[in-house]
């Protein structure tokens, strides 16, 4: 019993948080569930850090509060309508309305892939939080009679990993050809000819253009008789498309808009814009599905498909949620902004304006907000207990410490659940002794 009075008073009060934020944790699942079904904004009055506001944002507008709202749902839907006006430009309805329901489709398949790739215990192992799922892998190779009956060595088994096995090229493999093709890396045309009667005023004679797949001038020819030397065939090349359009004009060749060029960039462009905007909104169907675990998964999507991790934080980050503050950690690591304005999904504090990161920081429900050096004296309290189950004296000392220092953060039905716990806990490590 020495060592937890040397300990004191601050490590009780460390377990106590913890223990408190399990509880509030339980709580907020169940608020979560009665948001869905309600559609509400629910302001939890429990007193002290652990009031609760759920939050709904709407971009671009005030409501009579004042109060910011993002509709992630929105942004999914001008996409599609952006895409749906783009091919009624060529395209018959019949064929506009099938590209945009494939489109839709392919969005939500992939959230649901990306979901089921990376399950909650696999997202506690990566971010580094306490889940208490079964472990993934062990589910789908170890304790999966069809694996092993193939595997002999329970060696490969272990080396086996779920979302390494369920990887992004087999996923694509495994969708039909039009999702496939919808998913491939836009290719910029590679000849491109450049007539006579493609600028204003006319060139000499026809000039072509050699171009990389990403759209940048691998070679020029002809470029300096066809301009009267007035741009050098060398001068174009690794230039993107558009600033060859640019250099043109600059030199007194204006492009026509039915040029082969400014067609071929624009066809190339509209492919990348697509292929772009529809990853974007898997991330945002990504968060949209999940408010505890969708930014998460989110995350790890956009580091993956090299999409913006700024958007993923900025209407992702739930204060409230486990990870949360290691997914904030992990951003700042990978060279994130600390004052990127969020609109955060939920939190203990209520936001009138976005917020920045830095700000969110302060938020008293921000998971895990605890140094090192606090990690690691507040295990040194847990394994103090584990030596000092076996004497009743002590037990009933911590447990009446634990049960007087909850009452004055919890009400009294929260400090009964806590209560119970800690009985369990209790006898389970007599048993266990």
């Amino acid at each position: 019993m020495g060592k937890l009075k040397i300990l004191g008073d601050k490590l009780i009060n460390m377990l106590v948080n913890s223990m408190a934020k399990d509880v509030a944790k339980d709580y907020d699942k169940d608020v979560k569930k009665f948001k869905k079904e309600t559609g509400s904004i629910i302001n939890r009055q429990s007193g002290g850090s652990l009031d609760l506001v759920t939050s709904t944002w709407i971009s671009g507008e005030h409501n009579n509060s004042n109060k910011e709202e993002v509709d992630l749902e929105k942004k999914i839907e001008d996409f599609l309508n952006n895409y749906r006006e783009e091919l009624l430009e060529d395209c018959t309805e019949t064929y506009t309305n099938d590209r945009v329901k494939e489109i839709k489709n392919l969005i939500d398949k992939i959230a649901i892939w990306y979901e089921l790739r990376y399950s909650e215990e696999k997202l506690s192992r990566i971010f580094n939080y306490e889940c208490g799922e079964d472990n993934v892998d062990d589910i789908m190779f170890k304790y999966n009679p069809y694996v092993k009956d193939l595997l002999a060595s329970d060696n490969d088994i272990k080396e086996l990993e779920w979302d390494e096995f369920y990887n992004a090229e087999v996923f694509k493999n495994s969708l039909p050809y039009a999702e496939k093709e919808l998913l491939k890396t836009p290719i910029c045309r590679n000849l491109i000819f450049i007539s006579q009667f493609d600028t204003e005023p006319a060139l000499r004679m026809m000039a072509e253009l050699h171009v990389t797949h990403d759209g940048r001038v691998d070679e020029a020819e002809y470029i300096d008789f066809a301009t009267g030397n007035k741009i050098k065939n060398n001068e174009l090349k690794g230039l993107p498309l558009k600033k060859v359009i640019k250099l043109f004009e600059k030199r007194g060749f204006k492009l026509k808009n039915d040029s082969e060029l400014i067609k071929s960039l624009n066809n190339y462009q509209r492919r990348v814009n697509r292929k772009n905007g529809m990853l974007d909104c898997v991330m945002y169907k990504l968060i949209d599905r999940d408010e505890y675990l969708g930014s998460l998964r989110a995350y790890l999507f956009a580091k993956e498909f090299g999409r913006n991790k700024d958007i993923v934080i900025k209407y992702g980050i739930n204060t409230v949620a486990d990870g949360s503050k290691e997914l904030a950690n992990q951003y700042l690591k990978d060279g994130g902004k600390k004052d990127l304005r969020c609109y955060p999904i939920c939190s203990y504090k209520e936001y009138n304006k976005p917020v920045s990161l830095n700000e969110l920081y302060s938020d008293p429900g921000f998971y895990n907000y605890q140094t090192e050096e606090e990690r690691e004296l507040h295990q040194r309290l847990v394994n103090d207990l584990a030596t000092q189950l076996p004497n009743p004296t002590p037990e009933q000392e911590l447990q009446q410490r634990l049960a007087d220092a909850l009452k004055t953060k919890l009400d009294k039905e929260r400090v009964k659940v806590l209560q119970a716990r800690i009985d369990r806990k209790l006898e389970k490590s007599k048993k266990n002794r």
